[in-house]
């Protein structure tokens, strides 16, 4: 990526978006990861996304939206993006959670967007209403307000 590209923190939300047609938000999230391969935006993550990932992936298997020889493949895409992933910061982590009365895991991308001082994009509404309630001014970006921030 070069100078002039913006860093964003991404979450699962936005890649399962991404990576399964009959998301909601396939098109913005299309659009995020466009940006991302094409170097004109780089994309982090806490290293929870991978799990979070597969987790959905098996979800979406269990629950007959995707058939099992698109396991693999989704996977692979995944894999090929090689999103930077960072290890938490325990005591931030946990101290985050708390005070914005959030999971462990949300945190884990709220702590990262805290710490790299870069905005959230998220396709999670709960998370997003809550970061927004709670801060007038956050860095948590709605994924359809991603356009507006390139």
């Amino acid at each position: 990526m070069d100078d002039t590209g913006k860093i964003y923190i991404i979450d699962a939300s936005v890649l399962f978006a991404g990576l399964l047609l009959d998301e909601v938000y396939n098109i913005s999230a299309d659009k995020i990861l466009e940006d991302y391969k094409e170097k004109r935006t780089d994309l982090l993550a806490p290293s929870l996304i991978t799990y979070e990932v597969l987790n959905g992936i098996r979800m979406a298997f269990l629950r007959k939206r995707i058939p099992q020889d698109s396991i693999n493949i989704l996977i692979s895409l995944y894999k090929k993006l090689e999103i930077r992933l960072f290890e938490p910061v325990e005591n931030h982590l946990l101290s985050t959670a708390i005070s914005n009365n959030l999971s462990v895991y949300d945190s884990a991308y709220v702590s990262l967007m805290i710490l790299q001082n870069k905005p959230l994009i998220t396709a999670d509404k709960k998370l997003y209403n809550q970061m927004h309630r709670l801060h007038r001014n956050s860095l948590v970006k709605w994924i359809e307000e991603f356009k507006q921030h390139i």
